[in-house]
């Protein structure tokens, strides 16, 4: 049952554009977590310029040495983390099946003849 509200709650929640204060408000969000611990979290979180993208593809061991969180707020926190880029991942794939995510890059590329850099695109 937690789990369930739990993504119902999240999903408006964008893990990728939350800024620092962001994911310190997300973090004061979550109810289930003890409240005297939330101040210290979320000051660890803006001393380590903890970011949503930084959320979304750190190394969880290494994040939950760094917020010193108890266990049961640990899991809390990372099980919420967990659907929110679960729920990342998800959209990220819809928009690749709906061909939304080719994007034009320019790189100059210097050819063997030093005066005549040449350009090419290239699709990602």
């Amino acid at each position: 049952m937690f789990v369930f509200n739990l993504q119902r709650e999240l999903r408006s929640v964008k893990l990728a554009q939350l800024s620092v204060e962001g994911v310190v408000e997300f973090l004061g969000s979550l109810s289930s977590l003890k409240s005297v611990s939330i101040g210290k979290y979320q000051d660890v979180i803006r001393k380590n310029n903890i970011t949503g993208r930084v959320l979304l593809c750190c190394d969880l061991v290494e994040l939950k040495a760094v917020l010193n969180m108890t266990f049961g707020d640990w899991e809390l926190f990372k099980n919420a983390l967990c659907i929110l880029r679960e729920n990342t991942n998800i959209a990220e794939s819809n928009n690749r099946m709906e061909g939304g995510s080719e994007t034009n890059v320019r790189i100059n590329v210097t050819s063997p003849d030093k005066d005549r850099p040449g350009k090419r695109f290239f699709h990602i």
